[in-house]
């Protein structure tokens, strides 16, 4: 066994620990910040670039305002293309999903096959006039 791996480290350097920085309260407060200005109709463009200003990396600043642009969207009123989708799947599966109901298409469509058949030998029926 190696014993480079056993040693401990000398105990006057630095960790990489010790330059980590808790900033979850600022981060909260932050979010917190960019929902309510975002229900207040505010641009989420705008958000980010003074959330920038106020010192936050830019990543940072963008995806905290896209998580609550995300967040947000059903009570500022934003009718997505997922919501949609969904509505649509939702019909769909129901329309079919009506057991015994479910016949009754196929009884109206054997209905007018029947109306059909008995139309044509109606008119089979009916005297030709004859040729001039």
């Amino acid at each position: 066994m190696d014993q480079k791996y056993l040693t401990m480290s000398d105990p006057n350097e630095k960790s990489p620990f010790d330059v980590i920085v808790d900033d979850s309260a600022a981060r909260e407060q932050a979010t917190e910040w960019a929902r309510d200005e975002l229900l207040a109709g505010r641009n989420a463009d705008e958000l980010t670039a003074e959330l920038i200003e106020q010192g936050w990396d830019e990543d940072d600043a963008r995806l905290m305002v896209e998580a609550e642009r995300k967040d947000t969207r059903a009570e500022r009123g934003v009718l997505t293309r997922d919501a949609v989708a969904r509505g649509a799947e939702k019909a769909y599966r129901g329309a079919f999903s009506g057991g015994w109901v479910t016949g009754f298409p196929t009884i109206a469509s054997a209905r007018r096959l029947m109306h059909a058949i008995a139309s044509m030998r109606w008119l089979k029926g009916l005297p030709r006039k004859p040729p001039e």
